[in-house]
């Protein structure tokens, strides 16, 4: 469910140098269109093409919305148009390469992300000036580290780099903050100069989903978790088929022991998109905190299937199905590596163990590797046996999710 009123719904034929675009606005509640136009075009300049559209377009959803001629004004509308378009590239190749980037980047796979970033750099070669294309390539390399098995300081390094080339051709580029605000706190774990960097962003793209997902993600680490789901909700209402959203919903359901609420999510999450790994791996994650391991293992498994890593998968059901639950823990702790298990599930095996000091000694290690899932420290209940350690304070602190 969108939770629209409205829908503006679009199609282009092309034909030769001409292009054919049909545009109608249609009231959701009994599919009846308002408002529609045909235009025919040239495709001599692309841009002025969609400028064109885009003020027609403005104008005509104002009359059918707002109904009164008068809040028409032609030169603001322009200046709306301008403004929205400043950041483009002048290059029609450069702007699909980035868009196709953009795709492969989010489904947050090693193979996709590396995919992605060569496709930024393409664009980049094509157009040196294009901002977005620095920014887009410094948030795929930020993914990377997150999600790939490279030095992830390195490649947190080098998205800053990039994001720092894309804001000295354009100072309001907001992803480009979002990518040194997220080096400030998952590097330098400096939540005083994230927080500055995600409020520049949020101020410059106040009305930006990707903005207020980063500005909740800081907040759920902080453990203000009230706070992070009302920018969620707010993000999602700005991008309602943004899975990345729900899955930080999830994430804030899951720290606030909404465990229902989470794992229904979840699988509303699976439903739209059965092929994506990263609903499993949280699966995993929910269903281990409830004791339901039979379940978690499977999920855990599938999650690795769908990153390509076949062989761990395996592994993770032969030692469930042989030794049980303890027999898992003693076979994963063992073969880590072979079993692709991130820090976080070793700090968890550890725990389980009855290894509280190895277990103590894993976190500050995700801390040290830059981790991306150092958010469980905070966040993930199934470490709430340690948050009674007298160094467990000090521990956050060294995260950034202390402010000072």
């Amino acid at each position: 469910m969108l939770n629209v009123a409205t829908v503006l719904e679009g199609s282009v034929r092309k034909s030769g140098n001409r292009a054919r675009i049909s545009v109608q606005l249609v009231k959701v509640a009994g599919g009846y269109q308002m408002w529609g136009e045909t235009y025919g075009r040239t495709l001599d300049d692309i841009f002025a093409v969609q400028d064109d559209i885009a003020q027609s377009v403005v104008k005509e959803l104002r009359m059918a919305l707002l109904g009164d001629k008068s809040t028409f004004n032609p030169v603001a509308i322009e200046q709306e148009i301008a403004k929205a378009a400043h950041a483009r590239s002048a290059s029609p190749e450069a702007q699909r390469l980035c868009l196709q980037a953009k795709f492969f980047a989010e489904k947050r796979t090693q193979a996709d992300i590396e995919r992605a970033i060569g496709l930024f750099r393409r664009a980049i070669e094509i157009d040196a000036r294009y901002a977005a294309a620095f920014s887009g390539l410094g948030r795929a390399q930020e993914l990377l580290a997150a999600y790939g098995t490279g030095n992830a300081r390195e490649l947190y390094m080098a998205g800053k780099v990039s994001a720092e080339a894309a804001l000295k051709l354009d100072p309001t580029d907001a992803m480009a903050y979002l990518s040194v605000a997220t080096y400030a706190l998952d590097v330098d774990h400096d939540p005083v100069t994230s927080k500055e960097l995600l409020s520049k962003a949020l101020a410059l793209a106040p009305n930006d989903p990707e903005v207020n997902r980063h500005v909740a993600h800081r907040l759920a680490n902080l453990h203000q978790f009230d706070e992070a789901l009302k920018a969620l909700e707010f993000a999602q209402s700005l991008d309602p088929l943004s899975l990345m959203i729900k899955i930080n919903i999830v994430v804030v359901l899951y720290g606030m022991r909404r465990f229902t609420d989470a794992e229904q999510l979840l699988q509303a999450v699976l439903r739209t998109d059965p092929t994506w790994w990263m609903p499993y791996a949280h699966l995993s994650r929910l269903t281990m905190a409830l004791g339901r391991y039979a379940e978690a293992v499977e999920y855990y498994a599938t999650a690795l299937e769908l990153r390509g890593k076949s062989e761990s998968a395996r592994l993770h059901r032969q030692a469930f199905a042989t030794g049980g639950w303890d027999g898992y823990i003693r076979d994963a702790l063992a073969r880590p590596l072979e079993f692709s298990l991130r820090r976080a599930e070793q700090a968890f095996c550890l725990l389980v163990s009855g290894e509280n000091e190895r277990a103590m000694d894993m976190l500050n290690e995700i801390i040290d590797t830059c981790d991306e899932q150092a958010w469980v420290i905070n966040i993930d209940p199934r470490f709430d046996p340690l948050r009674s350690d007298p160094r467990y304070p000090a521990l956050l602190k060294r995260a950034g999710f202390a402010m000072p």
